[in-house]
């Protein structure tokens, strides 16, 4: 987001895994925002966590209470002049027992797992706790590919294919070849973000706007193995498995959106282009272990 967006607030280091700690700063943070915008437009997007398909129910309840806490905060204390809340949530989490791909805003969502639950439940608070006070934007995205992903949190297959590349190590796959994602490069899903953003801080409309922000362009594990082989000129050894949360992962994840027009400004990253990027970041980063 920092690549896609004008002057940021430089906001302080969050301990999220400590709620009293996490709470205090957030709110000392967002007392320094609101003096820092003044009259001034503002946007805050809310990305964080560390939440997956695989996390349990507790540490995904604890970060949603800490995002409920900071959104009533939100409501009491908000900046004077026009802004817009923007909630990052997950089309695979929230689409994953939905039906009739692709799926769009208007396809009810069906979670399967605790974090498409969660997901839809931080949603809903957000709705209930800032609607008619603050414009709110929800963004339901697809899968994020790009450079500085966290190795360390075993997800997002391209990144982790190019660990495995660099490495030369095997990589255990817990779904079919066949399944289908699609992938979206981050600075593209910033760029959406923005885009949406500017306009809502712009209308000031009364009603969540929500939308999927994908690159609706599919892409098999069989093409995403393929095309790491390419860019790293070597064969990457899989190993197919199961484990606890496979069957939260389903088969066909297609993303399309009702409004198209809205992204029209923002130009797709080729999949192969995407896949160079995080191969070329996780180079650089192995070189420096």
């Amino acid at each position: 987001m920092s690549r896609a967006m004008g002057p940021t607030f430089m906001h302080l280091s969050v301990p999220w895994e400590d709620h009293d700690a996490a709470v205090e700063v957030l709110d000392a943070d967002l007392k320094r925002f609101i003096r820092t915008a003044q009259n001034d437009d503002w946007s805050i997007v809310w990305a964080a966590g560390s939440g997956v398909v695989g996390s349990t129910a507790d540490k995904l309840a604890a970060e949603t209470r800490i995002m409920s806490h900071f959104v009533t905060r939100l409501r009491d204390m908000q900046p004077a002049g026009k802004g817009a809340f923007f909630l990052s949530s997950s089309a695979g989490g929230v689409y994953a027992g939905s039906t009739q791909p692709p799926f769009s805003e208007s396809t009810k969502p069906r979670p399967l797992s605790p974090y498409g639950e969660t997901k839809l439940a931080q949603e809903e608070i957000l709705r209930m706790t800032l609607q008619g006070c603050v414009p709110l934007v929800i963004g339901r995205f697809s899968n994020l590919a790009g450079p500085g992903q966290n190795l360390a949190k075993q997800q997002g297959l391209v990144s982790q294919l190019c660990r495995a590349a660099v490495t030369r190590q095997s990589l255990n796959v817990f779904v079919p070849m066949e399944t289908l994602r699609d992938y979206l490069y981050v600075d593209d899903a910033a760029a959406m973000v923005c885009a949406l953003v500017e306009t809502v801080v712009r209308d000031q409309p009364s009603e969540p706007v929500l939308r999927n922000i994908s690159s609706q362009r599919p892409v098999s594990v069989c093409t995403v193995l393929r095309t790491v082989q390419q860019v790293a000129h070597r064969s990457v050894r899989i190993a197919l498995g199961t484990s606890p949360s496979s069957r939260y992962h389903v088969r066909d994840l297609r993303l399309c959106t009702d409004f198209p027009r809205e992204f029209q400004s923002v130009a797709i990253t080729p999949f192969p282009v995407t896949v160079k990027r995080v191969y070329e970041a996780v180079l650089r980063q192995q070189a420096m272990c």
